[in-house]
């Protein structure tokens, strides 16, 4: 037996959604701008962008805190283990760090990873 479908659109925190509802009572809820990503090339390229930017905003916080305490990344790496064309790919936003990368470089740094992440301390 096929289970019946169909959409509803509704706002969301993000803006409109749509909700798919099954008669066995399922909801299923999809932001519109997911939708959106797949018909729209140009959105998606903004998406992209955004999430480019947020890499690098945490690499800023990264340069910003290492420049603060006068390290160079060779010596911030020695300090937290890493090697420093991992320090020079992280503030330029070429790659996200696993969590545990961040704890150990907010380590070396005196800060906590949230102080870190935030931008704070």
């Amino acid at each position: 037996m096929a289970v019946g479908r169909h959409a509803v659109g509704t706002p969301s925190l993000s803006g409109a959604s749509l909700e798919l509802l099954q008669n066995d009572g399922g909801i299923y809820d999809i932001d519109s701008g997911v939708i959106r990503s797949f018909f729209d090339t140009e959105y998606r390229v903004h998406l992209v962008m955004e999430a480019a930017k947020s890499r690098m905003s945490f690499g800023d916080r990264l340069r910003r805190a290492r420049t603060t305490r006068n390290l160079t990344q060779a010596q911030l790496g020695m300090k937290s283990n890493l090697d420093q064309a991992v320090i020079s790919r992280i503030e330029k936003g070429k790659v996200r760090p696993r969590i545990d990368t961040i704890k150990r470089i907010a380590a070396s740094l005196n800060m906590s990873a949230s102080g870190l992440l935030s931008g704070v301390g």
